[in-house]
């Protein structure tokens, strides 16, 4: 689901972000002794434009996104 994050209020804001996403295909995956690295974080840059940050959220996730301000 695409969901714009709006940053009007912000004086001075970076032009990009810092996004640290876990997922899953399914509700019922885990990490294991067997399969450690099953959910783990993963880490990209996303652009901010005009103030406004579009986030894309796959399902069975969770997002964290950090602006330097």
């Amino acid at each position: 689901k695409v969901n714009p994050i709006n940053l009007e209020g912000i004086k001075k804001a970076a032009t990009t972000a810092t996004l640290t996403i876990l997922k899953s295909n399914s509700l019922l995956s885990m990490n294991s002794f067997d399969q450690p690295g099953n959910i783990s974080p993963v880490t990209s840059d996303v652009n901010i434009n005009s103030k406004k940050l579009v986030s894309n959220q796959p399902p069975y996730s969770f997002s964290v996104y950090r602006i330097k301000l």
